[in-house]
């Protein structure tokens, strides 16, 4: 049976729901940690850098390896490294034989194999294949401990007595929403559902930027001081930055979202190769200059309307801005908490078909293995999220760790695999540096605290 490609539109929505979720209710927090300009410009570091590691991602995507390349022009009597220099982003009537071998591969599904393609070592798509594993999955944990907060904070708000389990309503919702949805095949099918969280998550920046900043919010936040506009302090810094990149990646669900887009009609031919590379240049650009804009608004609004005492999750703070449920702003506080829930609920499949992608092929193997597979990943991550445990708990170690290298270390290394320009080797010993001072910054900022 032949895919139907995803348009742009519908790969971008797929793509945002991918990277909105818990990370954008920490960065109030994490520009409490840095001052707020400071914190406005890493976002903007950080959205560059992934922007770069995502191209490198999408050429790995579309591009053959080297040794297949070579095979390939042998064969036919043409120059292997040509095909690979080549570019493809140029009109379609303009590529000749070399640019028709770089452009003769298929695109690649996953995340692992691309590195599968490009990488020398079989031991680098080993280390990608754990760290997207775990990242993917571990980050379902941390989703579902917040789902199953916010289910519990709204059944008291509405003071509805259900005489279960707190985690209860969180296993009904994962067995009822999230289960049904991680069973499909194509992450296309996943269009609508995104539709719905990401505009909850609009919701919740609209909620942040009605609670306006006002002196009488200020004086309840007690003995604290307003926020800090330039300071210049490395270790809060480093210690914020694996918020920061938590919220910003990309990486992980780039593939299989880019894949959607490609159709098996014209697989393998020049001119599809140029569009999809046209495609997912543009679909980069939309998803992170809408992450980008959204990010800075709940920040620059969520720092300033608690003068810089911002809890982890900043919803958590206004229920004392709030005042009593009469309120209209209270009102919006608990229909926040609501499309939180929501919008996390239908962010949760997405990650488990990236984690289940590591371990089963969707498309090829038995259907009853993919979706026993798909089973075990959500029952597992809703086991692991039933009991108290804390939200930096959830993320912790294994997030930073595993975000780090599957952002910036693993994409930087490909870079070099792909690209022998000098600028592409600098800039990807930049991106190799930074992903180590992310991981070595997030290590210690968990452990200390």
């Amino acid at each position: 049976r032949m895919r139907t490609r995803a348009s742009l539109g519908s790969a971008s929505v797929n793509l945002s729901m991918a990277v909105l979720g818990v990370g954008q209710l920490t960065l109030p927090y994490a520009a409490s940690l840095t001052g707020l300009a400071e914190c406005l410009l890493l976002l903007l570091v950080l959205t560059a850098a992934a922007l770069v590691s995502l191209d490198s991602i999408r050429e790995g995507a579309i591009r053959p390896s080297r040794r297949r390349a070579e095979t390939r022009a042998a064969s036919s009597g043409g120059d292997g490294e040509a095909a690979l220099a080549t570019p493809l982003l140029v009109d379609d009537d303009s590529i000749g034989q070399m640019g028709e071998l770089a452009a003769s591969v298929e695109c690649k599904s996953t995340y692992a194999a691309v590195l599968e393609e490009h990488m020398p070592s079989h031991y680098y798509k080993k280390l990608s294949d754990v760290a997207l594993l775990l990242y993917a999955w571990g980050g379902s944990v941390s989703f579902l401990v917040v789902v199953k907060q916010q289910v519990h904070y709204i059944t008291q708000s509405i003071k509805l007595s259900m005489h279960l389990p707190s985690f209860a309503p969180m296993l009904l919702l994962t067995a009822a929403v999230t289960l049904p949805l991680s069973m499909l095949r194509s992450v296309k099918a996943l269009r609508y559902s995104s539709v719905f969280g990401s505009l909850a998550a609009l919701f919740i920046t609209a909620v942040v930027v009605v609670h306006n900043p006002t002196l009488k919010m200020c004086a309840l936040a007690a003995g604290s001081e307003p926020p800090a506009q330039w300071e210049i302090n490395p270790t809060p810094i480093v210690a914020a930055l694996p918020l920061l990149a938590f919220a910003l990646n990309t990486s992980w669900s780039y593939v299989p979202v880019f894949f959607s887009m490609s159709d098996d009609a014209q697989k393998g031919t020049r001119r599809e190769a140029v569009r999809l590379r046209r495609s997912g240049t543009w679909l980069a650009m939309i998803v992170h200059s809408f992450v980008y804009v959204n990010y800075s608004v709940i920040t620059v609004y969520g720092i300033v309307s608690f003068c810089g005492d911002v809890k982890q999750n900043v919803l958590d703070g206004y229920s004392i801005h709030s005042g009593k449920h009469d309120d209209w702003r209270g009102h919006m506080v608990l229909f926040a908490r609501c499309a939180l829930a929501v919008q996390l609920i239908f962010a949760l499949p997405l990650r488990f078909h990236v984690a289940r992608d590591v371990l089963v092929d969707a498309y090829n193997d038995d259907r009853m293995k993919v979706r026993l597979v798909t089973f075990a990943l959500v029952a597992s991550a809703a086991a692991a999220a039933a009991p108290p445990v804390p939200l930096r708990t959830a993320i912790g170690l294994t997030s930073a760790v595993c975000a780090s290298v599957v952002i910036y270390i693993i994409p930087a290394r490909l870079s070099f695999a792909l690209y022998d320009s000098a600028l592409a080797r600098v800039t990807a010993c930049a991106m190799a540096v930074f992903g180590v001072l992310v991981m070595v910054g997030g290590s210690y900022g968990s452990v200390m605290g």
